[in-house]
């Protein structure tokens, strides 16, 4: 469907994409599919008209110089500015160097190549490699992760206007080929909201809207790239869910939330990500320690929300009928003055000692090889516990009975509470593998990866550590995943 809805914070260090406003810039979009997940829904990627950019592998360190407007300065930009690795491989067939994208995320070509990234311009498969591939205004590039021979792949489009719940809505799902011709996509599952359909002869499929507020529509098929889409549902009482006017009548609908947080002071997210950085061995040291206070942190933040939510640690006002499941119902008819500030529990860690000073030499390439892995696994640790509170909380992360009256909306009343789970906790596994880099040669372009890519994860996780500490609100919570078994006594009727 077209929306546009190896840490170079990262990627990219020369010309004019340091400059994304600058006249001659080329307005683009990119994707990339990983192999279970999409890795970077389509987003508008400017990339500049003219010049080259030197380009960073953020795994090993090795740079290489292509234009500016190529597939891989416009994929550099993308994953450098979302904190995503990415690697290459540089060839030299006796025309210069040219680079292989064998990392993007979590996905890397594996030894024998049984999988690999290949990429789309325009839905059709280029014939050069990315650094040859020059885009114009307006090219979708398309990346996506798999064995050889998928070319095709899926474009789904669902419902252009909200769904009311009970409802049966259908999505159409075209294949393109690698020439960029398109087709009917014929028996693609389509799954949405934990059920699941098969289109017919034309590409069609049927579902039932049984969701609140925003939900994913994505369609699979064998041997070809997925595809997603979106449906915002809503219970007839309150349409407003979806942006959509109240209905008539005596019952009014639940109010939105109003929610009541604490104040902390400002986030620290914003600074500079400063300038380049000596290989030294107080450098490396000190971009461990940085790393090392975020996975701390991190892991304590993590652990917090193991123990269960409490009452406390939510804003008040925060729950309005989105976070609900379809059997607990909102209405108007509450008190409008329950709401007040959480109190949230503290969030507790010990940081590491400070580093010591170090001898001031160039470090040695053990050194270096540890921070680069030590510092992007802080930073992944940080984007998937980012991941788990921002949207992706559940009732289940609730301990039972954690919603009283003064975390629901100001005015709003539960009408209806059928009963229910309260679904799964929306845990992560914060130990990933870590990324083992090749050996290279310490130098500063690499120490000011490894530099930048440890100060986002220690800024991120400080902006997460502020959330907390100022109480959950509505954004933390996902659509139509909390249950009857949240509710406290006092507010169920």
């Amino acid at each position: 469907m077209r929306r546009i809805t190896r840490l170079a914070l990262a990627s990219v260090c020369a010309t004019g994409l340091a400059a994304p406003a600058i006249a001659s810039a080329i307005e683009t979009t990119i994707r990339v599919e990983g192999s279970t997940a999409t890795t970077i829904p389509q987003s508008p990627q400017d990339v500049a008209a003219s010049g080259n950019t030197l380009v960073t592998d953020t795994i090993d360190g090795d740079t290489i110089t292509v234009p500016s407007r190529s597939a891989t300065a416009q994929l550099a930009a993308a994953t450098g500015s979302r904190g995503l690795a990415h690697g290459f491989s540089i060839f030299n067939f006796g025309s210069g160097p040219t680079s292989f994208v064998n990392t993007i995320g979590p996905d890397a070509t594996p030894s024998d190549f049984s999988k690999f990234w290949t990429f789309k311009v325009n839905h059709v498969t280029s014939s050069v490699g990315a650094d040859g591939a020059l885009l114009s205004s307006g090219d979708e590039v398309l990346w996506f992760f798999g064995p050889s021979g998928i070319d095709s792949e899926l474009d789904v489009s669902g419902p252009s206007a909200p769904v009311e719940q009970g409802k049966q809505f259908t999505v159409s799902v075209k294949s393109y080929d690698g020439a960029g011709a398109s087709s009917p996509a014929s028996g693609a599952t389509v799954s949405y909201a934990g059920s699941a359909s098969t289109t017919n002869s034309a590409g069609v499929a049927s579902l039932t809207a049984t969701g609140t507020g925003t939900q994913s529509i994505v369609a699979t098929a064998p041997n070809a790239v997925r595809d997603s889409a979106t449906v915002c549902g809503y219970p007839a009482a309150d349409p407003t869910v979806c942006g959509l006017a109240k209905p008539e009548g005596p019952a009014s609908a639940a109010p939105a939330p109003r929610a009541v947080c604490r104040s902390v002071g400002s986030s620290s997210s914003g600074g500079s990500t400063g300038g380049t950085s000596r290989p030294t061995d107080a450098t490396y040291r000190t971009i461990q320690w940085h790393a090392r206070v975020t996975m701390q942190r991190v892991a304590a933040m993590n652990a917090w929300l193991d123990a269960g939510i409490e009452p406390g640690d939510i804003c008040g006002g925060t729950f309005g009928q989105a976070p609900f499941v379809a059997g607990v119902t909102l209405a108007g008819g509450g008190p409008t003055d329950q709401a007040s500030a959480p109190s949230p529990r503290p969030v507790v860690f010990d940081p590491p000692a400070a580093p010591t000073a170090g001898t001031g030499a160039t470090a040695s390439t053990t050194l270096a090889k540890t921070t680069r892995r030590i510092s992007i696994e802080a930073l992944k640790r940080t984007n998937a516990l980012t991941a788990r509170i921002r949207g992706g909380l559940t009732g289940g992360d609730l301990r039972p009975g954690a919603i009283g009256a003064r975390q629901l909306a100001p005015g709003a009343q539960v009408r209806a509470a059928a009963p229910g789970a309260a679904g799964a906790p929306a845990s992560v596994a914060l130990a990933t593998s870590p990324t083992r880099p090749a050996t290279f040669t310490p130098s500063r372009a690499s120490a000011t990866v490894d530099a930048r890519t440890a100060r986002a994860g220690l800024l991120r996780s400080s902006d997460l550590f502020q959330e907390l500490r100022s109480g959950l609100g509505p954004d933390a919570f996902a659509p139509s995943s909390v249950g009857t078994a949240s509710l406290s006594e006092g507010v169920r009727p």
